[in-house]
């Protein structure tokens, strides 16, 4: 199984994740059932984020992909991201096949690999997620873990409470890195 997945991410402050949300909402992007987009808030040191995807699947043998853990290739890559792209993407602001274009440009990031494991804290549903990336200096010698925890609520009042705990408990065991850093962002620099 092939999978995809369509992302819009945007900066925001804490104090406008309801107006964030509620924005998105108005232009058809929302996570209620009737809706084919997830809506998260992707919170950093400083920074959030909102999150807004969609996730599509297509079996690897009708696009002829390889088996494994092999990308296809930068054109079978492109075709298949075009002919599965939301009408939303690719008519973006208003801009009639926004997506096309910017997937004609795009370019393969990777393979970047991840483990993932998960659990529970406090009385959460707890994913955390380990990203060897390559360095800045673009050596593969020396990787970089980035590691990602994340926990799911719909209540922004809960999710800051928690946040604030396991940040605590990530600083008392030195765990803690003092800076926002996005996954995404380092792939697309340093691949």
């Amino acid at each position: 199984m092939t999978r995809m997945r369509f992302e819009r991410m945007a900066k925001m402050a804490p104090e406008s994740i309801d107006s964030v949300l509620n924005l998105a909402a108005v232009d058809g992007f929302d996570s209620s059932e009737n809706s084919d987009y997830d809506a998260q808030v992707e919170w950093g040191y400083q920074e959030l984020t909102l999150s807004i995807s969609r996730k599509k699947k297509e079996k690897a043998a009708d696009w002829d992909i390889p088996a494994g853990i092999d990308l296809p290739d930068e054109l079978k890559s492109q075709r298949l991201l075009i002919d599965n792209a939301p009408k939303k993407f690719n008519n973006w602001g208003g801009i009639k096949d926004w997506g096309t274009e910017a997937l004609v440009k795009s370019r393969i990031y990777g393979p970047v690999f991840a483990e993932r494991y998960e659990g529970k804290w406090d009385g959460v549903d707890v994913d955390i997620e380990i990203w060897p990336i390559k360095s800045a200096e673009g050596s593969e010698a020396e990787w970089e873990n980035t590691v990602e925890i994340s926990f799911k609520t719909d209540d922004a009042n809960e999710a800051k409470g928690k946040q604030g705990r396991l940040s605590e408990v990530l600083k008392e065991g030195g765990w803690w890195l003092e800076g926002d850093s996005l996954k995404t962002g380092l792939i697309m620099e340093r691949y």
